[in-house]
């Protein structure tokens, strides 16, 4: 069994996913950080780990155990730098073997503001030494 940490799923595409993953009786050990306690996520099984992006320390606890994490956040170009910088310095220090980060759109980053930050998250996951893919599934996916 696999323990899989999701990032950002608690809304928005990053909940489908979490969804998923619950409903599909996965042998995965699935693990939910998220900045709330999720009590909702707790009842259905899901291991919920409360983290904050800027507490390092606690985000290499939370991330303890976990072999492959998926970051799935979205929001504002500052999340999306700042958070998943910290994720990937935190899941090196934490021994976490893979990690994908919140592309889920295309495969390009000119002339799309919200993703100015994503070609630096890119760069410091491929430096990071962490397995790693993207998962570049187009603008529309969440549409179709």
């Amino acid at each position: 069994m696999v323990t899989v940490a999701l990032a950002g799923a608690t809304s928005g595409f990053g909940k489908t996913v979490l969804d998923h993953f619950i409903s599909s009786k996965t042998s995965h050990h699935v693990v939910l950080l998220s900045r709330s306690a999720q009590p909702g996520y707790a009842a259905r099984g899901v291991d919920v780990r409360p983290v904050s992006y800027t507490d390092h320390a606690a985000l290499v606890r939370a991330l303890s155990g976990v072999h492959t994490l998926l970051s799935l956040i979205g929001g504002s170009p500052d999340a999306l730098l700042h958070s998943q910088l910290a994720l990937i310095e935190a899941a090196k220090e934490a021994g976490v073997q893979r990690f994908a980060p919140s592309e889920y759109a295309g495969s390009g980053y000119d002339g799309i503001d919200l993703y100015s930050g994503k070609a630096q998250v890119w760069a410091a996951t491929k430096a990071s030494g962490l397995d790693h893919t993207r998962f570049a599934c187009g603008l529309f996916t969440n549409i179709l």
